[in-house]
């Protein structure tokens, strides 16, 4: 008991830790990335200066995108996210999470397939939040997908439960690194299994908004070269409120 307080208190202060790290870090990127937007509109430059200026826009970017997943993370481990709970319809939040990786996937060369069952369904939860969690779980599905091959993404009613699959042809994931890929920052004490740029906290915040949500997310994979699949599942209505009576009961 003792030794998961100490584990609580020092994900706590790390949380602390890179909320105002990322805070400080985000003034001086804007004003890089926003001189280099600027100059990069100019139609005058040199090519080889234009190269320069369009590459330090799009890692620029990049970083901004980091230094906001760190924000997001940090807030969400301390319970600062105050959820916009609704009974709503998830489909619409799939399709545009969907619509939101096209263009990665178009980028990527990677084609996304979906098959969205037709069945009405009602599920209590954070529409944009919804829609995160999906566009993570696709985003990360693309990024360790090579060129030429598929994504799947696929969501119905599975008994008490809407479940959405999200399957790829990518690097896969080893046996031993599956317990630990919705940890923050990869596996403790291990290289991450499918690091391929960013922070590796896509998942890690999936697994948490899945649980502020009563919901689960799992990975399966059958090893290295062999892809990989993510299962989200959150309780349908009637299912949710069965569980919060039998909490409170």
């Amino acid at each position: 008991m003792n030794e998961r307080r100490e584990i609580d208190g020092l994900d706590a202060r790390l949380s602390e830790i890179l909320a105002a790290l990322s805070h400080e870090l985000r003034n001086p990127l804007n004003a890089i990335l926003g001189w280099a937007t600027i100059l990069t509109r100019r139609g005058d430059l040199p090519e080889p200066v234009m190269q320069g200026l369009q590459a330090i826009e799009r890692n620029s970017r990049l970083q901004a995108r980091m230094i906001a997943n760190l924000v997001d993370y940090a807030a969400i481990s301390a319970g600062e996210v105050p959820l916009a709970v609704e009974t709503i319809d998830p489909y619409p939040a799939v399709r545009a999470a969907i619509e939101g990786q096209a263009a990665a996937a178009r980028d990527a060369g990677v084609t996304v397939e979906a098959s969205l069952d037709g069945e009405s369904l009602r599920v209590e939860a954070d529409s944009a939040r919804l829609e995160q969690m999906i566009g993570n779980l696709l985003s990360n599905a693309v990024k360790f997908s090579d060129r030429g091959k598929r994504v799947r993404i696929a969501a119905q009613r599975s008994g008490d439960a809407f479940r959405l699959v999200v399957s790829d042809q990518g690097k896969g994931i080893e046996p031993e690194f599956l317990p630990g890929i919705f940890e923050r920052f990869g596996r403790q004490g291990a290289p991450a299994p499918r690091t391929h740029g960013g922070l590796g906290l896509g998942l890690a915040m999936v697994k948490r908004l899945a649980e502020l949500h009563s919901g689960t997310v799992r990975a399966e994979s059958a090893g290295k070269g062999l892809g990989a699949t993510f299962i989200l599942e959150l309780p349908l209505c009637d299912a949710a409120h069965r569980l919060r009576n039998s909490l409170n009961g």
